[in-house]
């Protein structure tokens, strides 16, 4: 009877070969000038906040394996399957990035208006879904936003403290545009852009005191284009 040959992985060896792939893929998806330590690197960034101290040990572990010497010709300390697959994740994130078609609230889903529709009925349902912005579109392309803002912004500005049953969204155009009010505004990305992208975006408004409630997608990014889905700041952190 044949013996099958069993192949015993040595995940030492399996983790230091892992870990420079890592490494490598690291400097070349963000340049990184020779010397800096890659792994350190990603650990400083907010996108991998959440896996950090993970990133840090494996670092600390690999550091060990690599510069201590072997006892009895076998390496002091083992790694755990559970590294080697987080590091395989972290390859695949970076090599095959999240895109915002894969998170984005699809054309098909979203609860939009048109400017011939009437704001109050809008308003019931707006209040009945729990949602804090309505898409006013026409034709596929936006026209304009209808939030909490833009109903205080008009009453205000009317001196109207009551809604008409058959006022329109036509009507308070100059409230609802499609790049935003005093508080809030309105973004534009492609449709396959990079996840991070567009969480840039949010952060880097967010940093200069601007809120971007709604990043709109298009073929090309061009608010002129029609409107494919929309990531909002939940979606992101979702």
């Amino acid at each position: 009877m044949n013996k099958k040959k069993v192949k015993i992985v040595n995940l030492s060896e399996e983790f230091i070969e892992k870990y420079k792939k890592l490494e490598d893929v690291i400097e070349n998806k963000y340049k990184l000038k020779k010397g800096t330590s890659a792994v350190a690197f990603l650990e400083a960034k907010s996108e991998f906040s959440s896996i950090s101290d993970k990133l840090k040990y494996c670092r600390e572990v690999r550091n060990f394996l690599q510069h201590e010497p072997k006892i009895n010709n076998s390496f002091a300390v083992t790694p755990s399957k559970e590294m080697i697959e987080l590091i395989d994740y972290i390859i695949d994130y970076i090599e095959n990035p999240l895109r915002c078609s894969r998170v984005a609230i699809r054309m098909k889903d979203m609860y939009y208006c048109k400017m011939e529709d009437k704001v109050l009925d809008s308003i019931i349902n707006m209040d009945h879904l729990k949602y804090s912005h309505i898409p006013i579109i026409e034709n596929g392309v936006l026209e304009g936003v209808f939030s909490k803002t833009s109903l205080f912004n008009y009453m205000i500005s009317k001196r109207k403290f009551s809604l008409e049953k058959e006022l329109k969204f036509k009507d308070i155009k100059e409230f609802i545009s499609p790049f935003g009010n005093n508080s809030e505004c309105y973004k534009f990305a492609r449709y396959d852009e990079k996840l991070d992208k567009v969480k840039d975006i949010f952060e880097e408004n967010y940093h200069k005191a601007i809120r971007v409630a709604i990043v709109f997608l298009t073929v090309s990014g061009s608010r002129s284009d029609k409107v494919l889905g929309m990531i909002t700041p939940y979606d992101v952190i979702k």
